[in-house]
């Protein structure tokens, strides 16, 4: 995600869109609720019972936090 893919730098009247992110195994634990992240997966649609409704989910591969680059020091000579 850029920073104007951002939900803040939408135009006006344009809605924020969302999807599911699912982390697995040692993903699980590396992030909190309202970090900003960057995410690499596997787009997924998954069948939810006898209704014939499909969900969209993306798995999660890796997670990268978009808080901990910016908190990075700049060093110079």
């Amino acid at each position: 995600m850029t920073i104007q893919e951002m939900p803040e730098n939408a135009p006006a009247g344009q809605l924020p869109r969302s999807v599911q992110v699912v982390l697995e195994n040692d993903l699980v634990d590396k992030l909190k609720p309202g970090d900003r992240v960057q995410v690499s997966g596997v787009f997924r649609v998954i069948h939810r019972g006898i209704s014939g409704d499909f969900r969209s989910v993306l798995v999660a591969t890796g997670v990268k936090s978009l808080l901990a680059e910016k908190e990075k020091p700049s060093m110079s000579e």
